[in-house]
């Protein structure tokens, strides 16, 4: 009890409720808890232990899981564990070409105030497994821009995507020069405000080294020099997803559970197994509810005596039906009640508007 074991990717095979036992799962996937965590060992018994394969409680899917067979040495256990002080490791990464140091473990990183497992040593060096990079980037070699129909053709090397896979450009990472000042200065793309600065789908696959998305139009020419990272993204929330609810419950809009202060607020996104990291951009807007109060008809409106009467008379009971325009208005009448007591010279009205 208390020791750390950690198991391969994919090293045991299950079947679940989720689809009547009908196909073969592996698991722990690379993005499952168990598949970037080390994990606690508890109730060692004769040939058995427990550990918790799970980061919280209860879980989102309470299908049953059957075992079907394990990997052999599919399981390792840590001899030595270490950890490792947030935020106390520089790195800079293909993002944004090496531009700028970044700061790990981050609070929202796997191994965030965990104990990880010592996987190897050398006389002045211990290798971990801290989990997989969530950015798989792709430089581009070469791009093409049509103005007239806003489609980019973008080379990238070899690549597994896919049409309809969503992608985002590195802010400021593709250098053009454009036509509008015969190709004199260097502009780069996309910028902030840009119609696809939070990312776009791919809308064609040319081959395995070369994709097209479509960044929008533009009336001037514009000619690719250099630059340009790529990576794969999840535009939220989706019309579809890959959930048993086939929907992000923020779709159609959801509610604000709390106001933290002037500035950030919470609201229900749902749940999810997996680590989601926010990118960039978005836009909150907050929903108007309008209510139409039912339509007043325009049969035996009640008639009352104009403003244009030099004295109010004591005519009462009339009414009529109105025939409306939405040009001019009230496009006919016809008198409904007669009424009693009015003069021959009164001049009626409805309440609601209109002679």
């Amino acid at each position: 009890n208390g020791d750390y074991v950690k198991f391969v990717d994919e090293a045991f095979t299950f079947k679940c409720e989720l689809d009547s036992y009908a196909t073969d799962h592996k698991y722990p996937r690379a993005a499952d808890p168990a598949g970037t965590n080390w994990l606690k060992v508890s109730n060692v018994g004769a040939g058995k232990f427990e550990v918790n394969v799970l980061e919280s409680i209860p879980s989102t899917n309470t299908g049953i899981h059957s075992f079907v067979s394990a990997a052999s040495n599919g399981i390792l256990h840590a001899q030595s564990m270490i950890g490792i002080a947030t935020e106390s490791i520089k790195l800079s990464c293909d993002m944004d070409g090496h531009g700028s140091e970044h700061a790990y473990p981050r609070t929202t990183d796997p191994i965030y105030t965990k104990d990880i497992g010592v996987a190897s040593t050398t006389a002045n060096t211990v290798t971990i497994d801290v989990g997989i990079s969530t950015i798989i980037p792709y430089g581009v070699s070469s791009a093409t821009y049509d103005p007239a129909s806003g489609n980019l053709v973008l080379g990238i090397g070899t690549h597994t995507l896919n049409k309809g896979t969503t992608v985002k450009v590195a802010t400021g990472s593709l250098v053009f020069t454009c036509s509008q000042d015969s190709n004199a200065t260097k502009h780069r793309y996309p910028r902030a405000g840009d119609p696809t600065y939070a990312g776009t789908k791919v809308s064609r696959i040319n081959s395995n080294t070369e994709f097209e998305i479509n960044v929008g139009v533009a009336n001037v020419p514009t000619f690719y020099k250099s630059g340009g990272y790529i990576e794969e993204i999840i535009l939220a929330p989706r019309a579809v997803n890959n959930m048993p609810s086939s929907q992000d419950i923020a779709f159609d809009g959801t509610a604000v559970t709390n106001i933290i202060d002037e500035y950030t607020f919470e609201c229900d996104s749902g749940t999810s197994p997996y680590l989601h990291s926010y990118k960039r951009a978005g836009e909150v807007t907050k929903t108007i509810d309008v209510r139409f109060d039912s339509p007043l008809g325009y049969e035996d409106i009640p008639l009352i005596y104009s403003d244009d009467n030099a004295i109010t008379g004591l005519g009462t009971g009339a009414s009529v039906d109105i025939e409306v325009s939405n040009v001019t208005g009230v496009a006919n009448f016809e008198i409904n009640r007669f009424g009693y007591a009015y003069g021959s010279d009164d001049i009626l009205t409805v309440a609601i508007g209109g002679t």
